[in-house]
């Protein structure tokens, strides 16, 4: 039922691009996107920009999503040809050890590594407080000295994901790594392909945004060069409906996530009064994101210059910055039916009222 959806999520989920590396994202999102109808770019920190522009008198809309994830670089290679590393990204500690890692080599070369994490049997409970501590986790390639390792084009510097293919679990719910946020540029280059066959009243541009991990580096450069009249960034939130999390209606299924705060940014009123008012009369599914805590790019996109009208829409996931995230193939689509359905009716009469009523209560 999702095939499409699945098989490019696939496609971007499974390729390697830690913040700073994305480049194998970003070609692959370029070559979805070969289309004349599209303007594309690449700013100085490799965030993709695709323009669909039909008539500049229409209002400049932009949707960012990013590319990178989090994962680890090479810091020192052993004597005895370990690979000692450093986290990109949010980490919990715990996770990390005996995770199955891919390195990229400085040829382009990848090789399958594992976290190193020692037996049980001569553990004390001494020992549990450092095992997790980052100076004692090592990667193993099966390698027995340094100089094997730098035979095989690996070095210091040299980026490292985690080993994790896509995979459903049931019915339309995956599980994979990175899907934050691919799960949300995925729902991006969908919804760019169909709109290029309908009649939009804005002006699109998609951003692709690199390095939001590590302090939403991207989209400053990337919004920069585009600085439109209303800017979204797409992202994922918690998923609220674990056995152990904080119980919201925010979950896997409930569509899209309406943010109006978080750890960077506070919704414009106008913009997220309508975009609720809109998604509910056009029956897109949606809920509120309760994640008050870390930001998204939006956190950069509604600084820029004398300010951008911006919101934040979120897909729900679980399992945020581990090798192993659970999302929704269902929730992507209504992220792409949400994305096309503002492209369909935000006009210049509709920006400069969402403009106007940012202190006017206009939900009906």
């Amino acid at each position: 039922m999702y095939k499409q959806e699945f098989n490019l999520l696939k496609k971007l989920t499974e390729a390697h691009g830690v913040s700073g590396f994305e480049e194998e994202v970003t070609n692959l999102i370029e070559k979805e996107l070969n289309d004349t109808r599209f303007v594309i770019e690449k700013d100085a920190l490799g965030s993709l920009i695709v323009h669909y522009q039909t008539d500049l008198t229409k209002p400049l809309i932009s949707f960012s999503a990013h590319v990178d994830e989090v994962g680890f670089v090479v810091s020192e290679i052993t004597n005895k040809g370990f690979l000692k590393l450093k986290t990109i990204g949010g980490w919990q500690n715990y996770i990390i050890p005996s995770s199955k890692v891919i390195i990229k080599a400085s040829n382009g070369d990848k090789f399958i590594g594992i976290i190193g994490n020692e037996a049980p049997h001569y553990a004390n409970s001494d020992d549990y407080a450092t095992i997790f501590d980052l100076n004692n986790i090592y990667i193993d390639i099966g390698a027995f000295s340094k100089k094997e390792v730098l035979e095989k084009g690996i070095n210091v510097g040299n980026p490292i994901v985690p080993y994790s293919e896509l995979e459903v679990l049931n019915d339309n719910i995956v599980v994979g790594k990175a899907l934050d946020d691919r799960i949300c540029a995925t729902s991006l280059v969908l919804a760019l392909k169909k709109l290029a066959k309908n009649d939009v009243k804005c002006n699109f541009v998609a951003i692709f945004t690199t390095q939001e991990e590590v302090g939403t580096r991207g989209a400053k450069t990337s919004i920069a060069k585009v600085n439109s009249d209303i800017g979204f960034a797409i992202d994922v939130t918690d998923s609220f409906d674990t056995e152990t999390s904080i119980q919201f209606p925010c979950g896997l299924g409930s569509g899209v996530a309406l943010s109006f705060k978080d750890g960077g940014t506070i919704a414009h009123h106008g913009l997220f009064n309508y975009v609720l008012n809109l998604f509910n009369k056009n029956k897109i599914k949606n809920t509120y994101d309760p994640m008050d805590v870390g930001g998204t790019d939006s956190s950069r996109i509604h600084k820029n210059d004398i300010g951008i009208v911006n919101m934040t829409i979120s897909l729900p996931v679980r399992y945020m910055h581990s090798p192993y995230t659970v999302g929704s193939l269902e929730d992507l689509v209504t992220l792409t039916n949400a994305i096309i359905l503002l492209a369909k009716r935000l006009t210049k009469e509709e920006v400069n009222n969402i403009k106007e009523a940012k202190y006017k209560r206009i939900i009906k």
